[in-house]
């Protein structure tokens, strides 16, 4: 959900969780909504960039993959 995503989003931001790759935004609804929120309030790149965006539940899926196969190989 926003607030969900919100609430991790400020954790994130003020160093209250360390960066991981943990906020997962799945389609374009979310892009737009970030893309609104950055045009109209104080939020840097770096902000941002803390996100992932996906455009579908398969590229989701992949990117999961990946993050799972580098933990078992330790390399994250």
């Amino acid at each position: 959900t926003l607030s969900e995503i919100a609430t991790t989003w400020m954790m994130l931001q003020t160093g209250l969780f360390k960066p991981k790759p943990i906020v997962c935004c799945v389609g374009q609804t979310w892009k737009t909504l970030m893309d609104a929120i950055t045009q109209n309030m104080e939020v840097t790149s770096a902000d941002v960039d803390l996100l992932k965006f996906f455009e579908s539940i398969d590229k989701f899926r992949e990117e999961i993959d990946n993050i799972m196969r580098q933990i078992e190989e330790r390399t994250i």
